[in-house]
Protein backbone atom coordinates (compact mmCIF):
# COMPACT_ATOMS: atom_id res chain seq x y z
CA UNK A 1 0.00 0.00 0.00
CA UNK A 2 1.51 3.28 -1.12
CA UNK A 3 -0.09 6.37 0.41
CA UNK A 4 0.82 8.69 -2.42
CA UNK A 5 -1.70 10.80 -4.30
CA UNK A 6 -3.55 7.81 -5.72
CA UNK A 7 -6.46 8.38 -8.04
CA UNK A 8 -9.15 6.21 -9.50
CA UNK A 9 -12.51 6.69 -11.13
CA UNK A 10 -14.84 6.46 -8.15
CA UNK A 11 -18.50 5.72 -8.49
CA UNK A 12 -19.46 6.49 -4.89
CA UNK A 13 -17.74 8.39 -2.09
CA UNK A 14 -18.72 8.02 1.57
CA UNK A 15 -17.80 10.39 4.40
CA UNK A 16 -16.32 9.24 7.72
CA UNK A 17 -16.28 11.49 10.76
CA UNK A 18 -17.92 12.72 13.91
CA UNK A 19 -20.63 14.85 12.26
CA UNK A 20 -24.11 13.30 12.46
CA UNK A 21 -24.59 13.78 8.71
CA UNK A 22 -21.49 11.71 7.79
CA UNK A 23 -22.21 8.42 6.04
CA UNK A 24 -20.21 6.63 8.75
CA UNK A 25 -20.35 8.33 12.14
CA UNK A 26 -17.60 7.58 14.66
CA UNK A 27 -18.49 9.02 18.07
CA UNK A 28 -14.97 9.11 19.53
CA UNK A 29 -13.99 12.68 20.51
CA UNK A 30 -10.61 12.25 18.81
CA UNK A 31 -12.35 11.84 15.42
CA UNK A 32 -12.65 15.03 13.35
CA UNK A 33 -16.04 16.21 12.11
CA UNK A 34 -15.03 15.12 8.58
CA UNK A 35 -12.05 12.84 9.09
CA UNK A 36 -11.81 10.90 5.82
CA UNK A 37 -13.65 9.65 2.76
CA UNK A 38 -13.90 6.12 1.42
CA UNK A 39 -14.53 5.85 -2.33
CA UNK A 40 -15.68 2.81 -4.27
CA UNK A 41 -14.67 2.30 -7.91
CA UNK A 42 -16.31 0.37 -10.72
CA UNK A 43 -13.48 -2.17 -10.61
CA UNK A 44 -14.22 -2.99 -6.95
CA UNK A 45 -11.36 -1.10 -5.28
CA UNK A 46 -11.68 1.10 -2.18
CA UNK A 47 -9.72 4.35 -1.82
CA UNK A 48 -9.33 5.98 1.59
CA UNK A 49 -8.55 9.70 1.61
CA UNK A 50 -7.55 11.66 4.70
CA UNK A 51 -9.44 14.96 4.65
CA UNK A 52 -6.54 16.89 6.23
CA UNK A 53 -8.23 16.49 9.56
CA UNK A 54 -6.73 17.66 12.79
CA UNK A 55 -6.75 14.04 13.97
CA UNK A 56 -4.65 11.15 12.78
CA UNK A 57 -5.51 8.76 9.96
CA UNK A 58 -3.47 5.54 9.82
CA UNK A 59 -3.66 2.38 7.73
CA UNK A 60 -2.46 -0.78 9.52
CA UNK A 61 -1.08 1.39 12.35
CA UNK A 62 2.12 2.33 10.51
CA UNK A 63 1.16 4.37 7.44
CA UNK A 64 -0.03 7.91 8.17
CA UNK A 65 -2.00 9.42 5.30
CA UNK A 66 -1.62 13.14 6.21
CA UNK A 67 -4.00 14.44 3.54
CA UNK A 68 -3.12 11.71 1.04
CA UNK A 69 -5.04 8.76 -0.39
CA UNK A 70 -4.37 5.03 -0.35
CA UNK A 71 -6.06 1.97 -1.82
CA UNK A 72 -7.25 -0.26 1.02
CA UNK A 73 -8.52 -3.83 1.24
CA UNK A 74 -11.05 -5.43 3.57
CA UNK A 75 -8.19 -6.87 5.65
CA UNK A 76 -6.72 -3.43 6.48
CA UNK A 77 -7.12 -1.92 9.94
CA UNK A 78 -7.75 1.83 10.01
CA UNK A 79 -7.25 4.35 12.78
CA UNK A 80 -9.16 7.64 12.90
CA UNK A 81 -7.91 9.60 15.91
CA UNK A 82 -7.99 6.97 18.66
CA UNK A 83 -10.80 4.94 17.08
CA UNK A 84 -9.74 1.71 15.35
CA UNK A 85 -11.93 -0.12 12.84
CA UNK A 86 -11.46 -2.56 9.96
CA UNK A 87 -12.18 -1.70 6.34
CA UNK A 88 -14.44 -4.76 6.33
CA UNK A 89 -16.58 -3.20 9.09
CA UNK A 90 -16.80 0.13 7.24
CA UNK A 91 -17.80 -1.59 4.01
CA UNK A 92 -20.46 -3.60 5.85
CA UNK A 93 -21.87 -0.42 7.38
CA UNK A 94 -21.97 1.16 3.91
CA UNK A 95 -23.73 -1.95 2.55
CA UNK A 96 -26.24 -1.78 5.40
CA UNK A 97 -26.97 1.93 4.86
CA UNK A 98 -26.94 1.86 1.05
CA UNK A 99 -28.12 -1.63 0.02
CA UNK A 100 -29.31 -0.40 -3.37
CA UNK A 101 -25.68 0.25 -4.38
CA UNK A 102 -24.56 -3.33 -3.76
CA UNK A 103 -27.45 -5.76 -4.18
CA UNK A 104 -27.16 -6.18 -7.95
CA UNK A 105 -23.36 -6.32 -7.87
CA UNK A 106 -23.33 -9.02 -5.14
CA UNK A 107 -25.94 -11.09 -6.96
CA UNK A 108 -23.77 -11.11 -10.09
CA UNK A 109 -20.55 -11.92 -8.24
CA UNK A 110 -22.09 -14.44 -5.83
CA UNK A 111 -20.22 -12.73 -3.00
CA UNK A 112 -21.23 -13.84 0.49
CA UNK A 113 -22.58 -11.33 2.97
CA UNK A 114 -19.96 -10.20 5.47
CA UNK A 115 -20.86 -9.08 9.00
CA UNK A 116 -18.88 -6.43 10.84
CA UNK A 117 -18.92 -4.61 14.16
CA UNK A 118 -20.49 -1.45 12.77
CA UNK A 119 -23.43 -3.42 11.37
CA UNK A 120 -24.75 -3.83 14.91
CA UNK A 121 -26.01 -0.42 16.10
CA UNK A 122 -25.89 -1.47 19.76
CA UNK A 123 -22.24 -2.55 19.81
CA UNK A 124 -20.80 -0.63 16.85
CA UNK A 125 -19.64 2.40 18.80
CA UNK A 126 -17.72 0.47 21.44
CA UNK A 127 -16.38 -2.35 19.28
CA UNK A 128 -14.62 0.06 16.91
CA UNK A 129 -12.09 1.01 19.59
CA UNK A 130 -10.36 -2.38 19.71
CA UNK A 131 -9.03 -4.42 16.82
CA UNK A 132 -9.30 -7.64 18.84
CA UNK A 133 -12.90 -6.90 19.85
CA UNK A 134 -13.73 -6.00 16.25
CA UNK A 135 -12.34 -9.33 15.03
CA UNK A 136 -14.06 -11.31 17.81
CA UNK A 137 -17.37 -9.56 17.14
CA UNK A 138 -17.04 -10.15 13.40
CA UNK A 139 -16.45 -13.87 13.99
CA UNK A 140 -19.32 -14.13 16.48
CA UNK A 141 -21.66 -12.37 14.05
CA UNK A 142 -20.65 -14.50 11.09
CA UNK A 143 -23.44 -16.43 9.45
CA UNK A 144 -21.96 -19.85 10.32
CA UNK A 145 -21.61 -18.98 14.02
CA UNK A 146 -25.15 -17.56 14.07
CA UNK A 147 -26.48 -20.76 12.50
CA UNK A 148 -24.57 -22.82 15.06
CA UNK A 149 -25.77 -20.81 18.07
CA UNK A 150 -29.39 -20.74 16.88
CA UNK A 151 -29.56 -24.41 15.89
CA UNK A 152 -32.61 -26.32 17.20
CA UNK A 153 -30.35 -28.59 19.27
CA UNK A 154 -29.72 -25.67 21.70
CA UNK A 155 -33.42 -25.06 22.38
CA UNK A 156 -33.79 -27.89 24.90
CA UNK A 157 -30.45 -27.20 26.54
CA UNK A 158 -31.06 -23.49 27.11
CA UNK A 159 -28.93 -20.38 27.00
CA UNK A 160 -26.08 -21.94 29.01
CA UNK A 161 -25.00 -23.95 25.98
CA UNK A 162 -25.20 -20.85 23.78
CA UNK A 163 -22.98 -18.95 26.22
CA UNK A 164 -20.48 -21.83 26.28
CA UNK A 165 -20.49 -21.85 22.47
CA UNK A 166 -19.88 -18.09 22.36
CA UNK A 167 -17.02 -18.37 24.87
CA UNK A 168 -15.50 -21.18 22.81
CA UNK A 169 -15.68 -19.00 19.70
CA UNK A 170 -14.00 -16.10 21.51
CA UNK A 171 -11.24 -18.37 22.81
CA UNK A 172 -10.72 -19.79 19.32
CA UNK A 173 -10.24 -16.27 17.96
CA UNK A 174 -7.85 -15.33 20.76
CA UNK A 175 -5.76 -18.44 20.12
CA UNK A 176 -5.77 -17.71 16.38
CA UNK A 177 -4.52 -14.17 17.03
CA UNK A 178 -1.73 -15.51 19.22
CA UNK A 179 -0.73 -18.09 16.64
CA UNK A 180 -1.64 -20.99 18.93
CA UNK A 181 -2.05 -24.31 17.18
CA UNK A 182 -2.93 -27.40 19.20
CA UNK A 183 -0.46 -30.23 18.71
CA UNK A 184 -1.85 -33.56 17.48
CA UNK A 185 -1.88 -36.28 20.12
Amino acid sequence: MNPEKQTMESTHTFTIGGKPNCDIVLTDRSVSRLHATLSFSNDGRWLLRDQSSSGTCFVDRDVSLNGRSACVSSADVLQFGESIVTVQALVEEIRRKFPELFNHREEKSGRAKVYGPLANPVCGGIIGFSVVLAIVFTVLCSEKVREFLTAPVWIGIGSVAAIIGAIAAVLAVIFMLRGFEPKPH
